[in-house]
């Protein structure tokens, strides 16, 4: 089989040439429109860079607007989204501020201080809706833990009414009055009573355990042979009480604040909607006067800011006149 013939030396790299002037990156100039903040930007590191505002200089901005008002904005629209998009927004108007020119600066009808003002609102929007859901997600391990716990008290309640009703059957024997009570107190839904569980049973079997303990020496000799006791009795009502508490478990204080917390969360929503609208807003007519100030770019909140631009409609054509 024949050599094959030996490769030709690979040619050596050409050199870089010089971008020629059409390859050339152009050079900013003063006047060219500011470049979009297209990077995520976290608000409370944003609001960290700013000085810090207060409730009184918000309403110096926002005007009378009521909490109702701003809650019922607010309401409409995830906090997420408002933190997120906010926080671009608003890192790109600060970046406008910190190398706009005098001109571009009078083209905007708006202040830095305002636009600090906003940035607070929003990292005071994201602080609450951060604590709310902080808050809901340690009620709801509470709430799984007070479940376990109860159900594990009703359990046992439950075994020990059983057992106890039992026995005091064997002490109350020839007392047919009180056996019988004692059975009526294991079917307190057949008695009509407002508890059914496991706690009102035990419950009322301890005050009639405790009422054979309290009578004739035969009845409580009988007692001490079955193992009815004062402190089994003591026993027994604790675990009753255990879980009598795991039934009255209410969660309407829970709902209330969570009510509140939400309504909170809603209030910073509505302030932060009406804020990034209005500051947006600016900087369009800005723009629309001076070329090289920015438009902000929306996305997710551009609905919920109603920044649609609408289409002229146009004139219908005239009918044709008889000639």
């Amino acid at each position: 089989m024949p050599d094959k013939p030996a490769r030709k030396p690979a040619k050596p790299a050409a050199a870089a040439r010089p971008p020629t002037p059409s390859q050339a990156p152009a050079a900013m100039t003063d006047h060219a429109p500011h470049a979009d903040v297209t990077e995520s930007v976290d608000i409370l590191a944003l609001a960290a860079r700013c000085p810090p505002s207060s409730q009184a200089e918000l309403r110096e901005v926002l005007g009378d607007v009521t909490d109702d008002a701003l809650i019922a904005a607010g309401r409409e629209v995830d906090t997420a989204r408002i933190s997120g998009e906010g926080a671009r927004v608003l890192a790109e108007a600060m970046r406008f501020f910190a190398g706009a020119s005098a001109a571009e600066r009078d083209a905007v009808d708006l202040t830095l201080a305002t636009v600090h003002v906003a940035v607070w609102c929003c990292a005071q929007g994201a602080v609450a809706h951060r604590a709310r859901r902080e808050s809901r997600a340690a009620r709801r391990a509470a709430v799984r833990g007070r479940t376990t716990q109860g159900k594990d008290a009703l359990g046992r309640a439950e075994a020990e009414a059983a057992r106890l009703a039992d026995t005091l059957k064997n002490v109350a024997s020839g007392d047919e009055v009180t056996v019988e009570r004692i059975v009526h107190a294991t079917r307190p839904r057949a008695e009509g009573m407002a508890d059914t569980g496991p706690g009102q049973r035990l419950a009322s079997l301890v005050a009639i355990g405790r009422e054979l303990l309290a009578k004739d020496a035969p009845t409580r000799a009988r007692a001490a042979r079955w193992k009815v006791t004062g402190e089994r009795l003591d026993r027994s009502a604790a675990l009753a009480e255990e879980a009598l508490a795991a039934g009255r478990y209410d969660a309407t204080p829970t709902l209330r604040d969570d009510a509140r917390a939400q309504a909170e969360v809603d209030r910073w929503d509505g302030v932060n909607l009406r804020l990034l609208g209005a500051i947006v807003r600016a900087f369009a007519h800005g723009q629309a006067a001076l070329a090289s100030v920015p438009r902000l770019r929306v996305d997710a909140l551009r609905h919920a800011l109603n920044l649609y631009s609408k289409r002229a409609k146009k004139p219908a054509a005239e009918p044709a006149k008889p000639a």
